[in-house]
């Protein structure tokens, strides 16, 4: 009996990271590469309209280019030695057929003999609302003058979710300001009269 093809069923499932085709491996130590290719088990894109993010900061961002089910990292700013570096992709990484997204996957590396493994996490609310607060960057700052957020970028960012929790992993020892933003041109700077801020009276 003659009848149109239904294709299968449909994909629900986001992509997986084939761990023995990680290059160099998720969670090396001594890390020097200039370049990670991940490869997934599913062809995959980037969604352009959200942010990755790495931790600490670095003075120019990796670049990263997909190919088929591979997803290909530029390291193109200097890293600093002894220190943990967290690759934050969010809700960036989706399979083509159906935009089935895999959730805050995130690739660490060390460029020293240790992977630090400190957290900071807890939940952003609105001011005026007093609901929680979806989508505010939460900075670390090792300089805890009270200008910064207006002159530089945090040195560890996390992002707050539908439920205003957010977690910033992979922290180094020290002591850290802390301050919230609606960062609402993407540039991790506090622009005043655009956007709010929160901020812990307090170092962490």
């Amino acid at each position: 009996q003659m009848a149109p093809l239904t294709g299968g069923a449909k994909d629900k499932y986001p992509p997986v990271v084939n761990q023995a085709k990680v290059h160099p491996p998720n969670y090396s130590t001594n890390f020097s590469s200039k370049g990670i290719v991940i490869e997934f088990d599913d062809y995959i894109k980037l969604d352009k309209k959200t942010n990755i993010s790495i931790n600490p900061g670095v003075n120019a961002q990796p670049t990263y280019r997909v190919k088929g089910k591979k997803l290909f990292v530029e390291i193109d700013g200097d890293l600093s030695d002894n220190t943990t570096y967290s690759i934050n992709f969010g809700n960036n990484i989706q399979d083509i057929t159906e935009s089935n997204v895999l959730k805050n996957f995130k690739y660490v590396f060390s460029t020293g003999d240790f992977i630090d493994s400190l957290d900071f996490r807890g939940t952003v609310y609105s001011a005026q609302s007093g609901l929680p607060l979806e989508g505010a960057i939460v900075g670390l700052y090792s300089e805890i003058s009270d200008s910064i957020p207006y002159d530089a970028p945090p040195n560890y960012i996390g992002v707050s979710n539908s439920a205003g929790w957010f977690n910033i992993g992979n922290i180094k020892t020290g002591a850290y300001k802390v301050i919230a933003l609606t960062d609402e041109n993407n540039n991790y700077i506090y622009d005043e009269y655009s956007e709010g801020i929160g901020f812990s009276s307090e170092p962490v």
